[in-house]
């Protein structure tokens, strides 16, 4: 993720450092959007959590005050300014670093037994040959794989001006994104492997609605 200025598209949406009324607001929203969903398939005593692309923590910061260890990474050095400021919060159980997901990050979080390779709006800034290469880095830290993806509905095209170029839009923070269908993700993405769960759900923000595509994967191929 190493287009366009997200410190800059962060800064639009609003204010992203944490205040107290900020994070009891983030806690509200993980338990409204996630909680019950994604207490299914993780546990805080099943090891350390590795949230990539994870912007100013407005998933990871939750996650760690509910007692998960996370490992957070961007790399967009300005956001991750703004997520060690907001890591007071974190009760002690967010560690804040640097990661390109176009470099062999993964090489240091190998055998380290990372519970799960987690991400929240992340995998539809890639291209399809770039995200083959990346999903196998994230399994190669983990056998699972959980991910929040903004899907192809015309609400969510609204909210991103992209009703003329759904694949590869470009904003006006220069972020390139990628808008599929679910059955997409789940044919051509992650078809290999095997999907535990899939759930849509709505989120929304300011400038409009987002239909979103939460999947959790295996790292177990499929019998073709």
């Amino acid at each position: 993720m190493d287009n366009g200025s997200w410190y800059k598209f962060f800064h639009s949406l609003s204010n992203p450092v944490f205040t107290d009324e900020a994070c009891q607001e983030a806690d509200r929203r993980y338990e409204e959007l996630h909680d019950s969903f994604l207490d299914k398939y993780l546990s805080p005593g099943d090891g350390p959590l590795l949230a990539l692309g994870a912007g100013y923590g407005l998933v990871e910061i939750p996650l760690a005050r509910r007692g998960y260890q996370v490992i957070a990474l961007d790399n967009d050095k300005g956001v991750l300014e703004i997520l060690q400021e907001n890591a007071k919060y974190a009760k002690g159980n967010l560690t804040v670093a640097y990661g390109d997901l176009n470099s062999d990050f993964h090489l240091d979080y190998q055998g380290k037994g990372i519970q799960a390779c987690i991400s929240f709006g992340l995998l539809e800034h890639f291209s399809l040959d770039d995200l083959q290469v990346i999903i196998e880095k994230q399994f190669s830290i983990s056998q699972l794989l959980i991910c929040d993806i903004p899907i192809r509905t015309s609400e969510t095209l609204k909210t991103f001006n992209a009703e003329s170029n759904p694949e590869g839009h470009i904003d006006d923070y220069g972020i390139y994104r990628n808008f599929w269908t679910p059955e997409y993700w789940k044919s051509q993405i992650f078809g290999a492997y095997t999907i535990v769960a899939d759930r849509p759900h709505t989120e929304y923000r300011q400038d409009g609605q987002i239909d979103v595509f939460t999947l959790v994967v295996r790292n177990q191929k499929r019998d073709c």
